[in-house]
């Protein structure tokens, strides 16, 4: 296997890797118009590529005022079309707003823009908890 000239590539370490993942880039996108579906195989491909436990894909309204959960990766997938956040709630809203990616390593409940929502019974809402959100099990929303 010949290695492409500088500046090719995702310069991933792992040319094999590399490869599969963008194979799985156009199988994701080759799936269908469905933004679901797409957001759902985005989610499973970021975890796969950076080895964390889970992925939110949020989607911007045409208003641009609000971000609904359009893909996740399980258990969250369960939560799709449940879970809207205004621009600039959470750290997704966070993100939007600020058009600044963020990734959170480490004790994320102590980050002021870190919201966890409960589902119950068809609806989602968040939980308050001592003057701030607070979550109740871990979740990666920086994606």
């Amino acid at each position: 296997m010949s290695t492409p000239p500088r500046g090719h590539g995702l310069g991933l370490a792992d040319r094999e890797r590399e490869h599969a993942l963008l194979v799985a880039i156009i199988e994701a996108i080759s799936a269908g118009p469905d933004l679901g579906t797409l957001a759902a195989g985005v989610a499973r491909l970021i975890v796969e590529a950076t080895a964390t436990d889970v992925c939110f894909v949020h989607v911007l309204d045409d208003g641009g005022g609000a971000l609904t959960l359009t893909g996740a990766t399980p258990p969250f997938d369960q939560q799709v079309g449940r879970i809207r956040l205004p621009v600039g709630e959470g750290v997704t809203g966070w993100v939007a707003s600020h058009h600044t990616p963020v990734v959170i390593t480490e004790h994320k409940e102590a980050d002021p823009r870190y919201r966890y929502f409960l589902s119950s019974a068809g609806t989602t809402t968040p939980r308050w908890h001592r003057s701030r959100w607070r979550a109740a099990r871990p979740a990666w929303s920086a994606c």
